[in-house]
């Protein structure tokens, strides 16, 4: 059964306000005084609503997804370990109303020192790295303008890594 998205209307029955109030609240518009604005934006944050990341009422602009960039050769397998962290990480970004997109990355792609699509074309609010890559592909990714946060990742350079999927979303939740 598919999951009902939850809209202002929805927001406003359970608050007792109008639909223009809740709208213009979470427009960030006139109207509304700061202390009801910020009620409404806790509520429809507990009742999961999203802002279309389309729509012009959305100031913030977040796309709602991270990117997962691998290695192609750390997937190969079906069982590989980085299937197992990839799907960990996509239950708990679930968690928190976000999407992970498993960007893949070939030989040549590090080579070239290309950045998966969803990246270039600033689909995603940040990137999860698992695994390893070389030095020049990292600071590539370090230059980017969204936070990046690297798993099972060992390097001489200095990089924000994490051991654990769960620590690595706290501290996009952070950056976030």
């Amino acid at each position: 059964m598919k999951k009902k998205s939850v809209t202002m209307s929805d927001i406003a029955k359970a608050m007792d306000i109008s639909t223009v109030t809740v709208s213009k609240a979470l427009g960030d518009k006139d109207g509304v005084s700061d202390e009801l604005r910020e009620k409404i934006k806790q509520k429809a944050n507990e009742m999961g609503y999203r802002f279309s990341y389309t729509s012009k009422s959305s100031k913030e602009g977040f796309t709602f997804n991270i990117s997962i960039v691998v290695a192609k050769h750390f997937i190969n397998d079906a069982s590989a370990f980085y299937w197992v962290m990839y799907r960990h990480i996509v239950e708990l970004l679930q968690k928190q109303n976000y999407y992970g997109i498993l960007d893949v990355i070939s030989e040549s792609d590090q080579a070239n020192r290309s950045m998966p699509n969803s990246v270039s074309d600033k689909k995603v609010d940040g990137v999860i790295v698992l695994g390893q890559f070389d030095d020049e592909y990292v600071s590539e990714l370090l230059d980017l303008d969204i936070p990046v946060v690297f798993l099972d990742f060992y390097s001489s350079a200095p990089t924000p890594f994490f051991q654990t999927a769960s620590s690595a979303l706290i501290c996009l939740q952070t950056i976030l």
